[in-house]
């Protein structure tokens, strides 16, 4: 073999050597794990909590550094950057991490079942859920009076206090300890268990009828298909980052579920956030921001029911400019007018507290439930949706179809 032949043979190798190298290096970077952080939550009872206050949240946000925050909403309850709709006056949660998304500059990303909403509706969940708990207090309180030594009694008791449990460890608690397996192993027993214990004590009974069998067979099931929904978001999102970092705040329950799905996915290593940082997350100060959200937030609660009962007493006594103030969408006196010519209301039954949306009623603002009672008889709950609009507290709109409290045959 010549010299040149024998510098063209070494061109070769060595090119098909860089080859393999560009390819091997490619795999193992394609191949890198993604870093899943599951936060746990407690909603509402950050608001309530020093040690887990909504700027503690935003601080382990900051400190975890991920490289995209997932949120436990549906696709159709975010606007396009991924930051919630309404959200910012409504969880705690989703200040922080509006917050925290802004200065590290990250995307927020849905990860519930996009189809949340229209799945409770199509399903009827609520109301199905509803009647299930109606029955299960009823035989509850029964048995309490005439078989509580039963081992059925204790056991459903026990299942009770476990729902109790979960309250009282939240009060007082920590975000390490919301985020351990002691807490998880708690939500565990609540959701996870409970309902198939239940299950097999009720059927014992004649007036646990087919219906409310297939109801608690409905939660049940809609408990662990949302949650595989969930992790298989989470892992779609974790392909989209691979060598990165994903923070998945979500409500406490859903940390034992999300984490035992996930735990042996290909691509994804499990961590939690005190393993990602070394910072202190005690003594963290209230934030202006916050205060000035909550400021807000609070005007709605405490203006929303109030101003309802101006606007339906206004419509009442046909005061139609002071009810257009306050309900400024119908645009003319002749609209709101026109709207109740034929069937007009003539006195307020209730008007709750206003109060955070429900999951299902289609909305991310506040809602205050009314009840009306109108010409021909009828009493309708009507949930009014409450929204600051130019800093004012105002009526924008009401919640699909009103629910019949008392038909028109049931009239006096």
């Amino acid at each position: 073999m010549t010299q040149s032949r024998l510098y063209a043979t070494a061109i070769c190798v060595a090119i098909a050597m860089c080859s393999m190298l560009a390819v091997s290096s490619g795999a193992e970077s394609a191949a890198q794990p993604t870093e899943v952080v599951i936060i746990g939550t407690i909603h509402a009872e950050h608001l309530k909590s020093e040690s887990y206050s909504p700027e503690v949240l935003l601080e382990i946000l900051l400190a975890v550094k991920p490289d995209a925050i997932l949120i436990e909403l549906p696709l159709d309850q975010v606007n396009t950057d991924g930051s919630p709709k309404s959200h910012q006056y409504i969880t705690a949660e989703n200040w922080a991490t509006n917050q925290a998304a802004s200065q590290l500059k990250v995307p927020q990303i849905p990860f519930d079942r996009p189809d949340r909403q229209q799945h409770y509706k199509k399903t009827k969940y609520f109301a199905r859920e509803s009647r299930l708990f109606s029955w299960w207090s009823k035989w509850y309180t029964k048995l309490e009076k005439e078989d509580p030594n039963s081992i059925d009694f204790e056991m459903v008791r026990f299942i009770f206090e476990t729902r109790q449990i979960r309250q009282y460890f939240q009060d007082p608690s920590s975000p390490l300890f919301i985020n351990s397996d002691v807490f998880d192993r708690v939500m565990y027993l609540k959701h996870g268990r409970s309902y198939e214990v239940l299950a097999m004590i009720f059927e014992k009974y004649p007036d646990f009828t087919p219906e409310l069998a297939d109801n608690l067979k409905l939660i049940t099931q809609e408990w662990t298909e949302r949650n595989e929904i969930m992790a298989a978001n989470i892992e779609a999102a974790a392909r989209k980052f691979p060598g990165g970092r994903l923070a998945v705040v979500t409500g406490s329950a859903h940390r034992y579920i999300l984490r035992d799905l996930l735990k042996d996915r290909d691509g994804i290593i499990l961590k939690e956030y005190w393993q990602v940082t070394d910072v202190d997350f005690s003594n963290v100060p209230a934030s202006p921001d916050r205060e000035a959200w909550l400021a807000r937030k609070q005007k709605l609660l405490t203006e929303g029911s109030v101003l309802c009962r101006v606007y339906w007493q206004a419509v009442i006594d046909k005061d139609w400019e002071r009810a257009i103030r306050v309900r400024p969408v119908f645009g003319k006196v002749e609209n709101i007018k026109k709207r109740f010519t034929k069937n007009p209301p003539v006195s307020i039954v209730s008007i709750e507290d206003t109060r955070p949306p429900h999951p299902g009623e289609g909305t991310t603002n506040l809602v205050t439930p009314c009840v009306i009672e109108f010409e021909d008889g009828r009493q309708l709950e009507i949930k009014m949706v409450i929204e600051l609009v130019d800093d004012r507290c105002t009526i924008t709109a009401t919640l699909r179809k009103p629910k019949v409290i008392r038909p028109k045959t049931a009239a006096k």
